[in-house]
This record gives structure tokens, C-alpha cells and sequence, in this order.
């Protein structure tokens, strides 16, 4: 194969790159051309390399793809990782081989591959309703992992409802970890949000300044003894909070 290095790595020169070419039966030339099979670039920001990606004429390929050749001993297909800039064949191939990301429709994931893949997939918002028809898809129900995943807790950590500058003493306050730790949500105040507000069985003294803070609200949250939250823990699901409830609406 008829290779052109225009430059080459941090531990391996132009030079040392272009000699193991050679050594492996290849052939070096200064300039691309029509017979060229690639072009090698270590450092990708110089103005002769952007030239030749300009052309469209050439596959630029970085150096790394051809030190994992000599390590291979062998030619190794190009993938989306290894290639700066590629003729329209060559375009063609890896876009039915790949996916967008780079990642292969035919062969197995690597450690290595999949991590190149998810530095390509850009960070995206994604709602609580999304990640739950994902744990549908994946679990059948519930996730094991999440199973608090959508709801908004109030815990009963405090002397006044709401005001967090007065907590008490109280076995909820270990119960807090259970439920983040199973993707719950903690809220420091009774509001719209609010889906449950957790209540300790022995200490009810609360209760009923709960309710009212409940009953002002558009959406009801369900009280709950602190029992409801063991027993889906225990259970690795979300169980029904029926038998728990200290208030009926």
C-alpha cells in the first residue's frame, strides 16, 4: 500500500512511522496522489492537513490507526474513530456499518469502543416520564434500582412543617438515604409536587397540621406511615400505599 505520513505522535516521529511503512512492505511518498491508499496525520491542526481534507480527493486517517496496524501486523479496517476525512466510498461504507455515533452494527463492543461512542452522543435532558417507559422497556416494571423514581417526598424531619432551620431527632431522618439512594426525590416543603409525605408511625404529633398543609394543595399527596417505605424497599418494588395511609381523601 502506497502511504503518505504527513506527521506523526508524541513517541513516534514522521520518520520512525514512515520506516515501519516501509519495513512492513509498504511504500512511502512525500505528496498524496491518485494511487494513494491513505494520508496519516498525528497532529490533525495544521494548515497542510486542512488542505488536504479540503480536497475530498484523499482518506486522512490519524497515525494512531497505523501504529494498531504495525501492533497487529496486519491492515485493519478503518473505523469512524480513525478517520479525519474520507472519499465518498469510503464514506459510503462506514455510514452502513456504523451508526452515527461510531458505533459498529456488526461487531461487539469494547470497553475501548463503547467509550469513544458515548464521547460522541451529546448530553440530553431526559424527564422522569422518559426514564420511566426506559425502565419499562428494560425491567417489565418498576426498575429494582429506582423504584421510587417519580416521587416527591416530604419527610416529617421537622418541629414546623416546612422550616428546615428546626429539625428534629427522628429514626426518618435514615429512611431519606433508602429513598434517594432508589432515585426519590426529597422536598423540603408540602407543595403542588408533593406526591407523598412520610410520616413515622411513633410520631404523629404532626399529623393533622400535615393534612392541613395537604388539603391546600391542587394535587393531594398520599400520608404515609414510614412502614410504606420499608416494605417497598424490602420488596425492591413500588408497593401500593393503601394499607399505610394515615389520611383518606
Amino acid at each position: 500500500k502506497e502511504i503518505c505520513v504527513l506527521s506523526g505522535l508524541l513517541e513516534l516521529s514522521k520518520q520512525n512511522l514512515e520506516t515501519q511503512v516501509t519495513e512492513n512492505g509498504g511504500t512511502v511518498v512525500l505528496n498524496p496522489g491518485k494511487t494513494t491508499y491513505c494520508v496519516v496525520v498525528g497532529a490533525e491542526k495544521s494548515i497542510r492537513v486542512s488542505n488536504v481534507c479540503k480536497t475530498g480527493n484523499y482518506n486522512v486517517v490519524r497515525a494512531q490507526w497505523l501504529v494498531h496496524c504495525l501492533d497487529a501486523g496486519q491492515l485493519l479496517e478503518w473505523t469512524p474513530a480513525d478517520v479525519i476525512s474520507a472519499v465518498p466510498d469510503t464514506a459510503d461504507r462506514l455510514a452502513q456499518q456504523y451508526d452515527q455515533f461510531g458505533d459498529s452494527y456488526t461487531q461487539p463492543a469494547t470497553l475501548h469502543s463503547l467509550q469513544q461512542t458515548l464521547q460522541q452522543v451529546g448530553k440530553k435532558e431526559i424527564t422522569v416520564e422518559q426514564i420511566k417507559i426506559l425502565d419499562q422497556l428494560l425491567f417489565n416494571c418498576v426498575s429494582p434500582f429506582s423504584i421510587f423514581r417519580g416521587c416527591v417526598a416530604y419527610f416529617d424531619c421537622y418541629e414546623k412543617v416546612g422550616d428546615v432551620s428546626t429539625p428534629v431527632n427522628t429514626p426518618l431522618s435514615s429512611l431519606v438515604f433508602d429513598f434517594k439512594f432508589q432515585s426519590g426525590q426529597v422536598s423540603t416543603s408540602v407543595n403542588d409536587q408533593t406526591t407523598h409525605i412520610v410520616v413515622h408511625s411513633s410520631e404523629l404529633d404532626r399529623l393533622e397540621e400535615l393534612i392541613s398543609y395537604a388539603e391546600q394543595r391542587t394535587s393531594r399527596a398520599h400520608i404515609v406511615q414510614h412502614y410504606w417505605l420499608l416494605e417497598c424497599v424490602e420488596a425492591k418494588t413500588r408497593i401500593s400505599e393503601e394499607k399505610y395511609l394515615l389520611h383518606q381523601w
